[in-house]
């Protein structure tokens, strides 16, 4: 059964960050792309995972259905035609779909070599997938597997020594701007699981003159109260971004809501948009700002990035033995629960 196991995948190993946006879906889109599946592709198993960086569906078919897929999605994203797209998808099945995922789920394969949250954003879609009655046997087996394999990497290499994701990436980019002058005024735009990282990273950092603001502004408040933070009214803040040095938002908008114009001739140094699609105009860049996304943060390198390329083999030894065993054990690992129940 491991055999049904398929991946259609549009990540930043074929598509840029103009085209990955494209394909960015919600947790409302997936729940509603996972009965579209069902419904029009009889696809009865799915996972899909989407982040900055990537948009994956895990599936059971007895055979690949990449280019239905493609279409369904590009008629839920209303990009006509899906041709175009068909160079940026990659597609796995069996065995080298169970590696793909190992290897993404601890990071491997992110921009940001090890990218912590990673791990829990699969998890989510994995529940999303559970909610819906589109997980069983296969993807059951699968992400129990996989929770095993990521405590083994944990407990028998160095690969997860430090702090690696893009939100400690971006927070020691904003440091480093702040430490050049410590009278800049910091804005952070969203508070969600990423934006709420960023502020801790922060804290941690002891940076001060930082502002938060969230379309749940309660969220923010206690944002505020718990970092010694300052808010900003949601309804108010895009009226005030000329008041601030960097920005940083990883609120999900409608596509570049941020233009020059916002910013009322006085430009900040530096904006980080990690949303995706993202939300701030390149033009912004022609009044002397440094803009920067998710596929500049994977370029930051540094002594945990670098201690951690020396436990890649060690990994890799680990990612095959892991591989090998789920797919030559698949059948039994199901096999077995129904026996004892049957037992029971």
């Amino acid at each position: 059964m491991t055999a049904d196991l398929k991946l259609f995948s549009i990540s930043h190993t074929k598509a840029n960050v103009e085209i990955r946006e494209k394909f960015a879906l919600n947790n409302q889109e997936i729940r509603q792309l996972l009965h579209q599946f069902k419904e029009i592709l009889s696809i009865n198993e799915a996972m899909i995972y989407s982040s900055c960086n990537r948009t994956e569906i895990y599936y059971s078919a007895d055979s690949l259905k990449t280019n239905d897929i493609l279409q369904v999605l590009c008629a839920h994203k209303c990009l006509i035609p899906s041709e175009k797209y068909k160079e940026y998808v990659e597609e796995k099945e069996s065995k080298a779909s169970v590696k793909h995922l190992l290897c993404t789920g601890i990071g491997l394969n992110s921009t940001l070599l090890g990218d912590h949250q990673v791990f829990g954003q699969l998890k989510k879609s994995f529940e999303i997938s559970k909610e819906e009655g589109m997980s069983k046997n296969v993807l059951n087996s699968l992400m129990e597997r996989f929770i095993q394999f990521y405590q083994r990497i944990s407990s028998e290499t160095e690969y997860n020594y430090g702090i690696t994701s893009n939100s400690y990436a971006a927070a020691n980019i904003i440091q480093k701007e702040y430490n050049k002058d410590s009278n800049k005024k910091v804005l952070i735009i969203g508070v969600g699981e990423m934006g709420s990282d960023v502020c801790y990273f922060l804290s941690k950092f002891n940076t001060k003159n930082v502002w938060v603001t969230n379309r749940t502004m309660k969220k923010a408040k206690e944002m505020s109260r718990t970092y010694g933070f300052n808010s900003i009214d949601y309804g108010l803040h895009a009226k005030k971004l000329h008041m601030f040095d960097i920005i940083l938002t990883t609120a999900r908008q409608q596509a570049h809501s941020y233009k020059s114009i916002h910013f009322n001739n006085k430009p900040p140094q530096l904006v980080i948009d990690l949303c995706s699609p993202r939300t701030v105009s390149t033009e912004v860049c022609n009044l002397g700002t440094k803009l920067l996304n998710v596929d500049d943060l994977g370029q930051q390198t540094d002594h945990t990035i670098l201690r951690r390329k020396r436990t890649i083999p060690q990994v890799e030894s680990i990612i095959e033995e892991e591989t090998n065993f789920f797919t030559e054990n698949f059948n039994q690992t199901v096999y077995i629960p129904s026996v004892s129940q049957a037992t029971a």
